[in-house]
């Protein structure tokens, strides 16, 4: 497996939390002005800004924390070459509409997302 670079930054929420408020606060408060490119800011679990050269996605997931999506060729491949080392698997590779992505977790607990745009680009 080979890292190529970053796809996304996440911030998660646990199950409980309403993802249009998050985006509400991000985009009125903060003033997160750039487009959406999933979600559109009205999705329950998940919605992504085009916050270029690295988006920012906004999750409902396990619980509060943050995640990073590394962009890997194949995320099948990934998860088949970490898992006989050890590396726990949070969820199977699964296909969108315009990616493939798989969730791991690093010996010290932070959460990591491999993640593979069909288009093929990065960032």
């Amino acid at each position: 497996m080979k890292v190529r670079g970053i796809d996304f930054v996440g911030i998660t929420f646990g199950p409980d939390t309403n993802v249009r408020d998050v985006a509400r606060f991000y985009r009125d408060m903060l003033g997160v002005d750039a487009a959406f490119i999933a979600g559109d800011g009205e999705a329950d679990k998940w919605t992504e800004f085009d916050t270029r050269p690295v988006a920012l996605a906004l999750i409902k997931w396990i619980g509060a924390g943050s995640v990073i999506a590394l962009a890997v060729d194949d995320v099948r491949a990934a998860v088949e070459e970490l898992r006989p080392k050890g590396v726990k698997v949070l969820y199977e590779p699964t296909e969108f509409n315009v990616c493939w992505m798989a969730a791991i977790e690093d010996p010290w607990g932070n959460r990591l997302i491999l993640h593979a745009r069909k288009d093929g680009t990065v960032g």
